[in-house]
């Protein structure tokens, strides 16, 4: 027994992680060397450090991964994944070009309209972090089914609400069912392509294209309801496709591991409940304050919404300091904040996103109608090319993540930011689609999949197999509210140079919506500044090393 104990502790040692020593702080903090490369394991009562064993599930780092019986199922697989990042921007860009409609139905404008996507946004972002523990704990699968299953119902019932505070509310259960949807994919594409590799970066390229392409479908999908069958029928095509998804997700989506009642009961009992609570509670407070202080009595001089905003503020802070020393299992790990590049990463995407989805694609779509004057068809062809412009980008994020360092993609992001928001910052009522619009929605297009792609496989290159939904959940948690805080910002300072929608004029419209965009110049701008600070290289690229590591 100890030459055998002998010659196991010399294999050990002669392992790739001592061939190539690495720090254990370098380990610790590098997105790609991180806690989970390195196992301790106990021989003849010696601790020693070795690379895991590689997963049984997967041929090789490169190759399909072999729950999947063949390519085609794969695709499928990545494809109903891909539909958690549509849930949003379908959703909203369906809205969006209906919004006119919206508005004379519910008879309500300006922030009370804008609440018909914020508290989408809302639900989405107050949940995520909450969600993917429950996606972590209990089964990804099981929560991806429930989130596509209660945004097809709840798309239902909102097809026939004639109240619009009901209708708002139902749009938060979307989000609701957003927030479960999207950290419980990303889960399960995190665990399906453990090892950072090319196939792994076509497939998060796959995943990040739904954003686009979801926007685009959405806004056909909402002018030709809007313009032939009414606005709500995008609901309801809405509740048809996500209930096909459903069906697909069950028989295609490998299963979650079995679970027993005793299992379940141990995994309830650890959750972290004080976490989810002021999570909810805080986000929600402060976000229904920034969206609401548009409509309130007195704007941002309402007390209640002074209130909402500082109390909101203390719960975020009591927060992260909860999260940081007392429970033992977070939904939030604070590990993951010490990752090279995670916490400014996180920052440069909050400002880019906040530009795209949160300020320019709500602005775009009012200057198309109540500047040039254009209805629901026009408008959904204005926006075409965004959809072949996003596909575009993430064909070229997906053969570059690993030859570009992220640091020089994000760079390039937050200067499509910067760009599209500058070009939108100068259109007059007499500019024509091609000279400043068009080149707008390219740029847009090529900030939002580059963020989402660096920022996507970083966040889930930093944790391990079992933390991989919350690490996602954190990632759009940040963008999501950043989107809602923006929204909410900017439709705040457009309300304060359009005094009456009613009666303005398509100049005044236009010079409103001015000073959304240089909000939106302002975000971007420090964006670009802080990506100049990332340290991240590139990812899935030295295919040797990972061999090494998987024999």
């Amino acid at each position: 027994m100890a030459t055998k104990g002998i010659e196991v502790n010399e294999l050990a040692l002669e392992s790739p992680a001592q061939k190539s020593p690495v720090s254990e702080q370098d380990l610790h903090s590098s997105p790609v060397f991180s806690e989970k490369h390195i196992q301790t394991h106990t021989v003849d009562g010696i601790e020693l450090d070795t690379p895991p064993t590689p997963p049984q599930t997967h041929r090789n780092v490169q190759g399909r991964p072999e729950v999947f019986s063949s390519t085609i199922v794969e695709i499928l697989c990545i494809f109903l994944m891909a539909l958690a990042t549509m849930l949003e921007s379908i959703s909203i860009g369906a809205l969006l070009v209906a919004l006119e409609d919206v508005s004379a139905a519910f008879k309500v404008d300006g922030g009370e309209l804008s609440w018909t996507l914020s508290a989408f946004s809302l639900g989405t972002g107050s949940s995520l972090l909450i969600m993917a523990g429950i996606a972590d704990a209990f089964g990804r699968k099981k929560v991806l089914l429930a989130g596509y299953g209660v945004f097809a119902l709840t798309s239902l019932i909102s097809g026939f609400v004639r109240n619009d505070i009901a209708f708002d509310v139902l749009r938060g259960l979307q989000g609701l069912a957003t927030g479960a949807a999207v950290p419980a994919a990303i889960g399960i594409l995190g665990s399906l392509y453990r090892k950072p590799s090319r196939r792994k970066n076509y497939a998060m390229a796959c995943f990040a294209a739904g954003a686009p392409i979801g926007f685009v479908c959405g806004l056909v999908i909402g002018g030709i309801c809007a313009e032939f069958i009414g606005w709500r029928g995008i609901l309801f095509f809405l509740a048809i496709i996500y209930a096909i998804a459903c069906i697909g997700v069950f028989f295609v989506v490998p299963a979650d591991a079995p679970l027993t009642l005793k299992e379940a009961k141990e995994k309830m009992l650890v959750q972290d409940y004080g976490g989810a609570f002021l999570c909810l509670t805080g986000f929600t407070l402060f976000v229904f304050a920034m969206t609401q202080a548009d409509a309130a009595p007195e704007k941002w001089n309402t007390p209640y919404i002074i209130a909402l905003i500082v109390l909101g503020g203390v719960f975020i802070g009591v927060f992260v300091v909860y999260e940081c020393y007392v429970p033992t299992n977070p939904i939030m790990p604070p590990h993951i904040w010490k990752c090279v590049g995670f916490p400014i990463c996180m920052a440069c995407s909050a400002l880019g996103i906040s530009t795209f989805l949160g300020t320019n694609q709500f602005f775009m779509t009012m200057y198309f109608q109540k500047v040039k004057g254009t209805g629901p068809i026009l408008t959904t062809a204005y926006f075409v090319p965004m959809a072949i412009a996003g596909v575009c980008v993430n064909i070229f994020a997906a053969m570059t993540l690993h030859i570009i360092p992220g640091r020089i993609l994000m760079i390039m992001a937050q200067c499509g930011f910067l760009g599209a928001s500058l070009l939108m910052a100068f259109t007059k009522p007499t500019t024509i689609f091609w000279a400043l619009p068009f080149p707008a929605e390219i740029l847009s297009v090529l900030g939002a999949d580059l963020v989402y792609n660096v920022s996507t496989l970083l966040t889930i290159n930093s944790v391990g197999e079992e933390l991989q939904s919350r690490a996602a959940g954190i990632f759009n948690t940040i963008t999501m509210l950043s989107a809602a805080v923006s929204l909410g910002a900017s439709s705040s300072i457009v309300s304060t140079k359009i005094v009456d929608e009613k009666t303005a004029t398509k100049q005044e419209f236009n010079d409103g919506y001015h000073y959304a965009f240089w909000f939106s110049v302002a975000c971007a701008g420090a964006g670009l500044i802080l990506s100049f600070f990332l340290k991240l290289g590139v990812t899935g690229g030295d295919e040797k090393l990972e061999d090494e590591e998987s024999e």
